[in-house]
């Protein structure tokens, strides 16, 4: 490894013009994009001017390079970039990371041994200075190469090697990184059903380029939200998209749920007498999922005659809401049961007995009933 490090340097780096990061590849497929990540080796160079010996270093898995140079533009007029390349090329040039297009753009892959020129059309280019942001992938066929020339006033519309005039012309660039998005919340997140009209998310961010780079920039993110209308597990999708082309995605699980329902234990309302203890039978519940949640109840029932009310409560705190129930207590004295008529009674053997029946009473609720027997002849029912 350090050995082709080394060659590297002594081969193709001389100056600090122009900013590459390179990546080894895993597969001989040319690549249609790069990894952008797990850089394997960053350098500079004056020009790009490369043939197959260059890369006869990269192993046979072949490699990518992003490179990135501000070229000074110091004559306003018609310019046109030309690469001569394989296996792949991408180039843009222009301030893409304002504007939605690039002023000038290439892009080409191709098989075989041939040469591959590609030459863009003339644009108008105001003088100043420009990013210039390319890409190349070579699989190391025995055919890779990549040269990179442009033509305009400042090299009297002839062909010549970008950044060959100097360091005057050029200016080491941070190559172009991935847009990331980051989602913020908890992720999965949990709604309510039907808790609003239109799902809100929790928010996210697009943003490219190092954190400590004044090349930082910040990037629309565009959402596919779930409805809020029916249970379930789904997802909220995001992309964002840089004016390079450079495309992230992620996404966040929303699982809406409905409200939990809590039942009560025992009878409503709940009678017990005077100077007896309540023994609160509590409550269940259970979220939307059928799993059970913790109940609070709250009580202040006594052994004195009166009517009260327990409470009980229970959250789920994966929506945050929370449903309640009472229930009725009565604490009542004892009823007393009066005799009508004599408590002794004679009767003469082989008459009928009708009882005159008793009356209840009760402190809180008065007359209760009023019993009296069934009349009505049964067999044995007389004596005889």
């Amino acid at each position: 490894m350090f050995k082709r490090i080394w060659l590297i340097w002594s081969t193709i780096a001389e100056a600090s013009r122009i900013q590459a990061n390179w990546f080894y590849l895993s597969t001989t497929v040319i690549p249609t994009d790069l990894p952008y990540t797990d850089v394997t080796l960053s350098a500079t160079y004056n020009i790009i001017n490369w043939d197959s010996s260059t890369f006869s270093w990269v192993w046979s898995t072949g490699a990518a390079i992003q490179f990135a140079t501000t070229l000074t533009i110091s004559q306003s007029g018609f310019y046109a970039f030309q690469l001569d390349f394989r296996d792949g090329a991408r180039l843009k040039f222009g301030d893409i990371n304002v504007q939605d297009t690039p002023i000038l753009e290439l892009d080409g892959i191709i098989d075989g041994t041939g040469e591959n020129i590609r030459t863009s059309t003339p644009q108008y280019v105001e003088a100043g200075s420009y990013p210039v942001y390319l890409e190349y992938f070579t699989v190391k066929s025995g055919y890779s190469r990549l040269k990179f020339y442009y033509r305009g006033p400042d090299t009297g519309d002839e062909w010549a090697l970008v950044c060959s005039g100097g360091a005057s012309t050029c200016s080491p660039l941070d190559p172009p990184h991935k847009p990331e998005i980051t989602v913020f919340g908890d992720n999965p997140s949990y709604f309510l059903k039907n808790a609003s009209a239109d799902y809100e998310d929790p928010g996210s961010q697009c943003l490219s380029g190092d954190e400590d780079s004044v090349n930082r920039w910040a990037w629309e993110v565009v959402l596919e939200k779930p409805s809020l209308g029916t249970t379930g597990t789904f997802y909220t999708n995001y992309t964002c998209e840089d004016s390079y082309g450079l495309i992230d995605t992620a996404n966040r699980e929303v699982i809406i749920r409905d409200v939990p329902s809590i039942t009560l234990i025992g009878p409503t309302p709940f009678v017990l007498l005077k100077d007896d203890t309540f023994s609160d039978p509590q409550a269940c519940c259970l979220d939307f999922a059928g799993n059970s949640l913790s109940v609070v109840s709250f009580q202040s029932v006594t052994s004195d005659e009166g009517v009260y009310e327990t409470s009980y409560t229970c959250v789920d705190p994966l929506i945050s809401y929370m449903v309640t129930a009472n229930r009725q207590v009565v604490v009542n004295t004892e009823p007393v049961i009066e005799l009508l008529g004599d408590s002794t009674v004679k009767i003469t053997k082989g008459t009928g007995y009708v009882d005159d029946g008793i009356v209840c009473h009760d402190a809180e609720d008065g007359l209760i009933t009023n019993i009296r027997p069934d009349n009505e002849e049964k067999p044995g029912s007389i004596c005889k």
